[in-house]
């Protein structure tokens, strides 16, 4: 069966989840970091990957599951907004994660896959977008960030970062004073809002790019 995010697949925008690393079609790059919501990581027993057609009636299950996810999932949902653009979305998510299976420590071959592919999107990416949701603490984002903002003050031959961030904190998220400080500091845009005020960012800063 066809998955999710083939659903993209014919459009302009290229959404590549982690581990992957395929050719990069879009003239923009974005990596989405942030909160994860429990609900959109589906673990997949005997996943198999398939060359053939989808049926219509498999189809429809990708529209009615992507409509789904995009519910609950803001990597989902922005990546269905910007489907039409020219660009390229770094999603850390995987749907076949498992923190009961798969062991978060530096022995873990996975686990070490996932952190240096994360790394290494990061450090590519033309744009950081941190979204961070209200009753989440999302302590790997901020770390993310942190990293983005330490690579921000140091110059290009120095390892500095070559690209822009957005950070966009839900209101009631926690920790918002922090990020806003960290922010304000390092030259990071951080504004409050929800799923509306993170496309709009976007949106604004592909423009700025001349992607639109």
């Amino acid at each position: 069966m066809a998955t999710p995010e083939a659903a993209f697949s014919s459009q302009m925008a290229q959404v590549i989840h982690a581990p992957a690393r395929p050719h990069i079609t879009g003239v923009k790059t974005i990596f989405l970091a942030g909160s994860i919501d429990a609900s959109t990581v589906v673990p997949v027993t005997g996943a198999t990957t398939t060359t053939t057609t989808a049926t219509a009636t498999e189809d429809d299950r990708v529209r009615q599951k992507t409509h789904e996810l995009q519910q609950n999932d803001w990597r989902a949902a922005l990546a269905a907004s910007l489907a039409h653009l020219a660009v390229t979305l770094f999603n850390p998510v995987r749907r076949d994660w498992s923190a009961e299976a798969w062991s978060e420590t530096e022995a873990s071959d996975r686990f070490r896959e996932q952190v240096d592919w994360e790394l290494d999107m990061q450090e590519a990416a033309d744009l950081l977008v941190v979204y961070l949701a209200a009753g989440t603490d999302a302590p790997i984002s901020l770390l993310e960030l942190g990293l983005y903002c330490g690579r921000r003050r140091r110059r290009p031959e120095e390892g500095g970062s070559r690209g822009d961030v957005v950070v966009v904190c839900e209101p009631g998220y926690p920790k918002k004073g922090n990020v806003q400080i960290v922010g304000r500091r390092y030259g990071a845009r951080v504004v409050e809002g929800g799923m509306g005020r993170l496309t709009a960012e976007v949106r604004r800063w592909l423009a700025q790019e001349g992607v639109s």
